[in-house]
């Protein structure tokens, strides 16, 4: 008789240390967000159409690791405007409209790697407009610009 209280004051012992041990997981796993969420500003939020610029950091850091030579100092921090297309609001992602990409290319980004675009205002600022000639159009539907004169040669 005294084996099977033993046993069952043993069984519950076990059965209090579990549960104080995944208390404290949980206290410590609250602990840690709270102490990583403190750095984190507010993430931008978006909407489906919305413009946006995508930052070229990865980019840089391919077309620096090519052993080219080249520096990447002058690389645009985002690329152009992209349309979002789909939005991902339980998670801070959003889908890209990206032309010209290869097929297995990602197309959903976080919030971190986007910033909003805010155009030019002309009226503001005529002397940032560049004189556009624009496209001409080739009967085989490709798009080509029409060059003047070169205005710099380097070797």
């Amino acid at each position: 008789m005294k084996v099977a209280v033993d046993t069952v004051r043993l069984v519950n012992q076990i059965h209090s240390n579990v549960t104080e041990a995944k208390d404290n997981l949980m206290l410590a796993k609250v602990f840690q967000a709270d102490q990583a969420n403190r750095k984190r500003g507010l993430e931008d939020t978006y909407s489906v159409n919305n413009l946006i610029m995508l930052s070229t950091a990865n980019q840089r850091k391919k077309y620096a690791s090519t052993g080219s030579g080249h520096s990447t100092k002058l690389f645009p921090r985002h690329d152009n405007p992209y349309r979002i297309t789909k939005a991902f609001p339980q998670t801070p992602t959003y889908q890209l409209n990206i032309p010209n990409t290869p097929p297995n290319f990602c197309f959903t980004f976080h919030t971190s790697q986007l910033k909003h675009f805010v155009p030019n205002n002309w009226d503001l600022f005529p002397g940032q407009k560049l004189p556009w000639d624009g496209l001409v159009v080739l009967p085989s539907r490709q798009e080509e610009h029409v060059i003047k004169r070169i205005l710099d040669e380097r070797r």
